[in-house]
């Protein structure tokens, strides 16, 4: 009997001694696997975000205003030439058109007087004399209304040069006014502040809305200009006067921006942080843009795959070729179809090949437990 128990003993201790070495055998092999972390495609929108400083536009040294306000008044002085020209031209094309008609007229009562003259004098019934005194009243309105419908012509030519030149030192005096745009717009009561965004940022539109945060106070900015320079964009953008003096986030648009206490304008010379954020419309097929990897062909993912291993179920990566569309911080867009029903690679703690096995850290949100 005690010979039995030895042997069952003994059978016992071999079969957990070879647990014990499948189970140290199965560590020791995945222990030097790739840990890969994994995830599923998913639907949803991009939302892309840049964060960029910029300064408020303050007051200008006294040259700069003397300059300013030399333009202004030019300006202004321009309009108002411009518009006593146009008044000029208004009454001389009145005077031109009264003048045609009472042309008309005269030469027609006059042509009358002297077709009646002409055919008493063939009668014999008035003298030669007055049939020469009617042709020269004849010919005399003729050439006296001529003369003044050519004066009247003339001005207004002259008058149209004169407003071509005006017009054309109007648009002189813009081109000059246009490098002080932002303190003009400041002095109008828009405070502008100006700052610089990556040339590779598309998103970032004119009349788009931004957050413009300090230690002191939150407003909302909206674009109102973008030029593109040697290495960044420069945005400029005015900072309405209707909102809250909360130091919270700024609240955008409608009535749930107002506030009943008035907020102060920024000051010249005061520095915000600028933060842009347009969210875009939904996409069927997005990853995290760990998932997305390189080489010489192009873009692809490792799609996470099982099969019977040595050890039993084991976990191996199959690269799927892929083409990317637009991305944000977070996800990129996939545009071709890739399913959604198998994990791809997002993360490991070292390099890996296609078909390589691996060890799956996350495998029981995608797989049945063995």
């Amino acid at each position: 009997m005690s010979k039995y128990l030895n042997i069952k003993t003994i059978g016992i201790g071999v079969i957990g001694l070879l647990a014990l070495c499948l189970f140290l055998s199965k560590t020791i092999y995945s222990f030097n696997m790739p840990q890969v972390t994994a995830t599923m495609p998913f639907s949803g929108k991009l939302s892309k975000t840049e964060t960029a400083t910029g300064i408020v536009s303050g007051a200008e040294d006294d040259d700069t205003q003397d300059k300013i306000d030399a333009l202004l008044i030019s300006h202004a002085k321009l309009q108002l030439d411009i518009e006593n020209i146009n008044i000029k031209i208004a009454k001389t094309s009145e005077d031109l058109a009264a003048t045609r008609a009472e042309q008309e007229r005269e030469v027609a009562r006059l042509q009358t007087a002297y077709d009646r003259t002409r055919s008493l004098f063939e009668e014999s019934a008035v003298s030669a004399s007055e049939m020469e005194t009617a042709e020269y009243n004849l010919q005399s309105a003729i050439a006296k209304y001529d003369k003044q419908i050519s004066d009247f012509q003339n001005t207004l030519t002259t008058l149209n040069q004169d407003i071509r030149g005006k017009q054309l030192d109007i648009q002189n005096n813009e081109l000059q006014m246009r490098p002080y745009e932002d303190i003009l717009e400041a002095a109008n009561g828009q405070p502008t502040i100006t700052c610089s965004i990556p040339l590779e940022n598309t998103f970032v539109a004119v009349d788009d809305e931004c957050r413009l945060t300090n230690s002191f106070r939150s407003l909302k900015g909206i674009v109102s200009e973008i030029t593109t320079g040697a290495n960044n964009k420069n945005v400029t953008i005015i900072v309405p006067e209707d909102q809250s003096s909360s130091s919270g986030p700024p609240r955008f648009g409608g009535a749930s921006g107002a506030s009943s206490s008035a907020q102060t304008p920024p000051e010249p010379g005061e520095s915000y942080t600028i933060t842009f954020t347009k969210e875009g419309e939904r996409n069927e097929r997005l990853v995290p843009n760990g998932a997305v990897q390189q080489d010489s062909e192009g873009y692809f993912l490792y799609r996470i795959k099982q099969r019977k291993g040595v050890l039993g179920n084991e976990y191996f990566a199959e690269k799927v070729r892929i083409y990317i569309g637009d991305s944000d911080n977070t996800n990129t867009v996939i545009v071709n179809e890739i399913g959604f029903f198998e994990p791809v690679a997002l993360s490991s703690n070292k390099s890996f090949e296609e078909g390589e096995t691996i060890t799956l850290k996350n495998a029981g949100d995608f797989f049945a437990r063995d």
